[in-house]
């Protein structure tokens, strides 16, 4: 194993799980005041945010808390609320508590939505090769680490004995980790720095070499056109250009990275039991076809001629023949950070007006990172009264089948929420919203309704802080979508359905929130229903420190407001009726309704 500490060697006893340190006087336990305590250096992890940092990077905190954990390991599962409820509780104490997840195939979405779930005042990071663990002498999950301000280790082992492989007590009879951690803040030495480890043995990742290599035209090619060529072809949203094998080849080791460690395709929602969201990211098999294509040297099929990338259309919808213009263009400069451009369109729509799809399209689509459609009054400038849809890059464009469709109220404009983001050149922005009314009968509109928290505050440096939102469901409903927005502190959301009946499911849950790429999770249709009186509880956690790059200054108190260094917490959930309706005859060619006959009215 790697020596990653300074003054003497790491061992791992593997059979204990243990960590001991070699020269330690006989009979001296090490702890804060011991000169055998040996100091961690260069021993970085992947963060919330993909980036590789050491612990160093987290300042110089009173003490560290470092709990290593994996998804399946059924001893990590019972020990990590736990982990939540220390970091909770000592983090006004000035101890920062790292998950570290280690196992070997969990990906980082569902690693991350395990911490923001059962520890969300813990600090997430992943160790896809194990070199943190092994500069840590950890070989199990479930091991715990204590290090004082200098990341000296002050104790390893396990949280408490309450827990073991074949027996559980209900209440520990040695509070091990926080024993250790009262020692150590106090200056005192720790009295117990070792105990067993019940954990799971970590297994290291092994690069697979699959007896066939993938088919580009079979295998590959689909894979690419589902999830990555929205944003890489021909005009590249992501920077970088995939329209051809051959462009691919020159970007291959950075496609394989991000590809690797989950951070594209941008897919944030963690998975989840029962039916799950029409899916934008990679699934495991998917990854693991990906990755072998691109470390056999990005092969082409063995065919005469070569299919062909899809090409890039006018509007993702396919034609919409109503076309909005945004009353002006947007300056967006080379370099620098811009605010939220809050625009009202220019068309009153006279009549209720029944629509079926929608899309947004900027000149420049690399730079318009998200835009959010909303329904104003005339004459109310930018106050939504109903959230729409929303547009990125890398989503899907509102589109609903025959026999639904939305209303837009009469009196009423769309108004855009647009954020861009410079890169590299200064350009002029122009904005579009493409409309095609419902051609059919409406059957089952759609509806959006929309809750969240108009008191956020958010203290100076929080790395965790707390907001939660509700809504009671008035009728048996549909559900279609969901969408979450908060600015740049945003960090983890989660939504949970609790019925009448007490039970309680999580519809969504996004750990890794993305400011820039906020995006609408959609089921299939006719897949999710929702009874009357089931309860929504949204509950967000947002990072006000230094730790987040996003962060326009950690040492404000942020509040509610517009700006893009305000914040906002808002959940809208998209829905249709399920009880019998008299269907609504609509004019394909304005999208008003018809007046119905006399029977009909009867």
């Amino acid at each position: 194993m790697r020596g990653c500490f300074a003054g003497g060697w790491l061992r791992a006893a593997s059979s204990l799980g243990v960590l001991m340190i070699a020269g330690a006087v006989p009979g001296q336990t090490p702890g804060a005041d011991s000169s055998a305590a040996l100091r961690i250096i260069d021993a970085p992890f992947t963060d919330l945010h993909w980036r590789v940092r050491p612990l160093q990077a987290l300042g110089s905190p009173a003490a560290f808390v470092v709990y290593f954990a994996t998804i399946e390991c059924p001893m990590v599962a019972r020990s990590l609320p736990r982990i939540g409820e220390i970091a909770r509780a000592y983090e006004h104490r000035d101890v920062v508590t790292v998950v570290v997840n280690v196992g070997v195939d969990d990906g980082f979405i569902d690693a991350a939505a395990q911490v923001a779930e059962h520890a969300p005042a813990a600090v997430f990071g992943k160790d896809f090769t194990l070199d943190f663990a092994g500069a840590c002498g950890v070989d199990r999950s479930n091991t715990v680490l204590v290090l004082d301000r200098q990341r000296r280790v002050s104790y390893s082992g396990r949280i408490d004995d309450s827990a073991a492989y074949s027996a559980a007590l209900a209440r520990p009879r040695r509070d091990d980790l926080v024993e250790a951690l009262d020692a150590v803040l106090s200056g005192r030495q720790v009295t117990v720095a070792t105990t067993e480890v019940q954990g799971c043995r970590l297994t290291k990742p092994v690069a697979s070499d699959p007896k066939t290599p993938p088919d580009y035209a079979r295998d590959i090619l689909p894979i690419l056109t589902r999830t990555c060529l929205g944003c890489h072809l021909h005009d590249p949203a992501g920077g970088i250009d995939l329209a051809s094998v051959a462009r691919m080849r020159k970007h291959a080791a950075m496609i394989d990275e991000v590809i690797g460690n989950g951070r594209m395709p941008p897919w944030r929602a963690a998975t989840l039991p029962g039916v799950g969201f029409l899916h934008r990211g990679l699934g495991n098999e998917e990854r693991r076809l990906l990755r072998h294509w691109i470390a056999g040297g990005l092969q082409l099929s063995p065919l005469p001629t070569q299919p062909v990338h899809p090409m890039r259309q006018e509007w993702r919808t396919g034609p919409l023949p109503v076309v909005l213009d945004a009353p002006e263009e947007v300056r967006v400069p080379a370099t620098g950070a811009l605010e939220y451009r809050y625009m009202v369109l220019d068309r009153e729509f006279a009549h209720d007006t029944w629509i079926e799809a929608i899309d947004v399209r900027s000149g420049q689509s690399r730079a318009l990172q998200h835009c959010n459609l909303a329904i104003v009054r005339a004459g109310d400038g930018y106050r939504p009264e109903a959230f729409l849809t929303n547009y990125t890059p890398h989503g899907v464009p509102l589109e609903l089948p025959q026999g639904s469709a939305f209303r837009i109220p009469a009196g009423s404009r769309l108004a855009v929420q647009a954020y861009y983001q410079p890169f590299g050149q200064a350009v002029s922005e122009t904005l579009q919203v493409g409309l095609r009314y419902a051609r059919f009968d409406v059957r089952q509109p759609l509806e959006v309704t929309s809750f969240g928290a108009t008191d956020v505050e958010i203290p100076a440096g929080a790395r965790a802080s707390k907001v939660e939102a509700r809504l009671e469901l008035a009728a048996d409903c549909e559900a279609v979508s969901l969408f979450v927005h908060m600015h740049a502190r945003g960090r983890c959301v989660s939504v949970v359905a609790e019925s009448a009946n007490g039970t309680v499911e999580t519809l969504l849950s996004v750990p890794a929130y993305d400011f820039a790429g906020q995006q609408t999770y959609a089921w299939p249709l006719g897949t999710r229903r929702l009874a009357a009186g089931t309860v929504l509880r949204a509950v967000g956690h947002f990072d006000n420190s230094d730790w987040n790059p996003a962060n326009p200054d950690p040492k404000q108190v942020v509040r509610s407001g517009p700006a893009v260094a305000d914040e906002q917490f808002q959940v809208s959930i998209a829905w249709r009726p399920i009880d019998d309706r008299e269907p609504i005859r609509i004019d394909p060619a304005t999208g008003i309704g018809l007046p119905v006959s006399g029977a009909a009215a009867k």
